[in-house]
C-alpha cells in the first residue's frame, strides 16, 4: 500500500521544488506586503483629506442656506405663500438636490473618494501583475501533479484501474492482445504462447519479391524479422514458415 498523498510530498521535496517553492513564497509575501503598504498610504491619505474637508466644512457650509427648511414642500410651500421669490426657490431646490446626491454618494462606502484614491485602488489590485503568468503555470503544474500522483497511488493501491493512453493506440493494441492472451500486463506473467512475426506470401509487387512479415498486433509489414516491431514495439518470436 502507497500512502495517500506521498508521492506528491516526495515531488514536493526535490531540491529543485523547494527551490521553485522559495522563489513563489517570496512573490506571494512581497505582493502582499505591497498591498498592505499601498492601502496603508491611501488610509493615510483619506484620513488626512477627511479632516481638512471637515475644517472646510466647519468654515464655509456650501449648504448653510437651507439650515431652517426640512423639505422640498416647505420650500415650494414658501414659494406659494409668496415667502420666497423664485429665484430663490430654484436657488434653495439646487442645493437641496445637491446636498442630496452628495449623501448617496458618500454612503456607498463611507469614504472618501477622489482621483489619488481611485489610482490607489487600482495600484492595489495591479501589484504584481508582471508575475500573474508564472504564478498561473506553477499553481496549474502543482494541481496536475497533485491529480496525476492521486490516479497513480489509487491504482497501485487497487482503488482504480489503470486508464490507457488516449494518444497510444499502439499500446492499446498490446494490452488488447495481452488480455486475448490471458495475460496480465501488471503482474508479468509470461505469455502462454510467444507472439510471432506472421509470415506473409510472395508478392511481385514489392520491392524485396520473397515476401514480408507482419505484426499480429497492428499489422505493421517489415522486410525482416527484427525482435520488435518498429510501430508498436512489442517483442515477437521469428517463425521461420507459415502459409
Amino acid at each position: 500500500m502507497i500512502e495517500k498523498g506521498s508521492m506528491f510530498k516526495a515531488w514536493e521535496a526535490t531540491t529543485e521544488q523547494q527551490k521553485k517553492a522559495h522563489e513563489m513564497q517570496a512573490i506571494y509575501k512581497a505582493q502582499e506586503t505591497a498591498r498592505q503598504a499601498i492601502q496603508e498610504a491611501m488610509n493615510r491619505y483619506i484620513k488626512k483629506k477627511t479632516r481638512a474637508r471637515s475644517v472646510a466644512k466647519a468654515e464655509a457650509d456650501p449648504f448653510a442656506e437651507l439650515e431652517g427648511w426640512e423639505s422640498l414642500e416647505q420650500i415650494q410651500e414658501a414659494y406659494g405663500y409668496g415667502e420666497i421669490t423664485s429665484d430663490r426657490r430654484d436657488k434653495l431646490t439646487d442645493l437641496w438636490e445637491a446636498r442630496e446626491a452628495a449623501q448617496r454618494k458618500g454612503k456607498k462606502d463611507g469614504k472618501y473618494h477622489d482621483l489619488v484614491t481611485d489610482m490607489l485602488a487600482r495600484a492595489i489590485h495591479s501589484v504584481g501583475i508582471e508575475y500573474a503568468d508564472e504564478i498561473a503555470a506553477y499553481e496549474e503544474e502543482r494541481r496536475m501533479r497533485r491529480s496525476y500522483y492521486e490516479k497513480v497511488e489509487n491504482r497501485a493501491n487497487g482503488l482504480q484501474e489503470e486508464e490507457p493512453d488516449p494518444l497510444s493506440p499502439a499500446r492499446a493494441a498490446i494490452a488488447t492482445a495481452m488480455q486475448a492472451a490471458k495475460v496480465s500486463e501488471v503482474t508479468g506473467a509470461p505469455l502462454p504462447k510467444p507472439l510471432t512475426w506472421k509470415r506473409g506470401f510472395y508478392d511481385t509487387t514489392r520491392t524485396f519479391p520473397s515476401g514480408w512479415y507482419e505484426c499480429p498486433v497492428c499489422g505493421c509489414r517489415v522486410d525482416w524479422e527484427p525482435e520488435q516491431c518498429p510501430k508498436c514495439y512489442t517483442r515477437l518470436e521469428p517463425e521461420e514458415t507459415e502459409g
